[in-house]
C-alpha cells in the first residue's frame, strides 16, 4: 500500500485518508463558492435595475459585465464540482471508506451538486436574457418617466 508523507507534520497517511481530506476541502470550497454566487448574483442584478442615477448605456454595460462575472463564477463552480466528483469516484475504490459502504447499500444515485450547478447555469442564462431584453427594449419611456420629465421642464 502506498503512503503519502505529510512534510509539515512528518506523518504518513494512507491514500484514502489524503483523498478524504481533499474531498472535505473541495466540498467546503464548492459550498463557499456557490453560497457567494447565489447571494452576489441577485444583489448585483437588483442593484443594476434599482440604480436610478445611471444612464441606459451604463445599465447595458453593467449587465454585460455582470454576465461575464456570472459566467466566470459558474465556470469556477463547475470546475470545483468536477473535482469533487472525481474525488468521490476515487474514494469509492476503497471498500472500507464510509462513502463506498453507503454507495453500495443505497445503490447508484445522482449527486445533488449537479442541481446546484444547474442553478448557476440558469442564473447565467437569465442574466443573458435580461441583457438582451434591456438592449431591445431601449431606454425607459414609461408614463412615470414622462411625468417626471414634464415636471422638471416646468
Amino acid at each position: 500500500m502506498m503512503h503519502i508523507m505529510n512534510t509539515a507534520t512528518h506523518t504518513t497517511k494512507a491514500p484514502c485518508d489524503a483523498m478524504d481530506e481533499e474531498r472535505k476541502f473541495l466540498e467546503g470550497l464548492l459550498k463557499e463558492r456557490f453560497t457567494f454566487f447565489i447571494v452576489f448574483a441577485p444583489v448585483y442584478i437588483f442593484g443594476v435595475y434599482a440604480a436610478s442615477q445611471i444612464t441606459y448605456a451604463q445599465r447595458i454595460w453593467a449587465l454585460f459585465i455582470g454576465v461575464i462575472i456570472f459566467a466566470l463564477f459558474t465556470f469556477a463552480i463547475w470546475r470545483t464540482n468536477k473535482l469533487v466528483n472525481q474525488t468521490l469516484d476515487n474514494l469509492r475504490k476503497y471498500d472500507s471508506h464510509p462513502y463506498s459502504i453507503i454507495c453500495k447499500s443505497a445503490g447508484p444515485r445522482p449527486r445533488a451538486n449537479s442541481i446546484l450547478l444547474a442553478v448557476c447555469f440558469f442564473v447565467v442564462i437569465l442574466s443573458i436574457g435580461m441583457l438582451i431584453t434591456t438592449c431591445t427594449k431601449g431606454p425607459a419611456t414609461d408614463d412615470n418617466t414622462r411625468v417626471q420629465n414634464h415636471a422638471i421642464d416646468k
